[in-house]
């Protein structure tokens, strides 16, 4: 999907949207999975979600150019972490952004407090392309997304 219409799909009236950036090809293992959450990263944070992922605001995504400039910027190699996809999640406000569900389990070594389940995972950009991959598994809001804004 091109970012114009994935720009159209978002309700910022309704709905919390936030983004996460991960390495070439783990956004996938991601929309499948779900999201790991490591609870200690970030000292002084007022919910876990905020740990992991950053709001996407209705500032940042104005207009097709603005929203591709800041999708390039966040998505550029900085050499010290691949950081070539962007991760999007979605979720109705009422939620309140509580959207990590506990896990409290280790992945490959690595122990995580939490886990953004793929239900929230609306799907990813990558910069190869900058196209919008949705993700299949995505539940909710999903009355509200026209699917024929989406690219097979």
């Amino acid at each position: 999907m091109t970012i114009d219409k994935f720009i159209k799909t978002l309700d910022f009236k309704e709905n919390d949207y936030f983004y996460h950036v991960t390495g070439s090809g783990k956004a996938e293992s991601i929309s499948q999975k779900g999201l790991y959450v490591d609870g200690n990263n970030i000292i002084n944070t007022n919910n876990l979600v905020e740990t992991t992922a950053l709001p996407l605001t209705e500032d940042m995504v104005l207009t097709n150019n603005q929203f591709k400039e800041f999708l390039i910027d966040e998505t550029k190699n900085l050499g010290v972490r691949d950081t070539s996809e962007m991760i999007i999640i979605g979720a109705p406000k009422i939620k309140k952004t509580n959207i990590v569900s506990n896990f409290d389990g280790f992945v490959d070594g690595s122990y995580y407090e939490g886990i953004i389940p793929k239900d929230y995972i609306m799907g990813y950009f990558s910069n190869d392309n900058l196209e919008f991959t949705k993700n299949e598994d995505f539940k909710f809001l999903s009355d509200e997304i026209d699917d024929s804004l989406y690219i097979k």
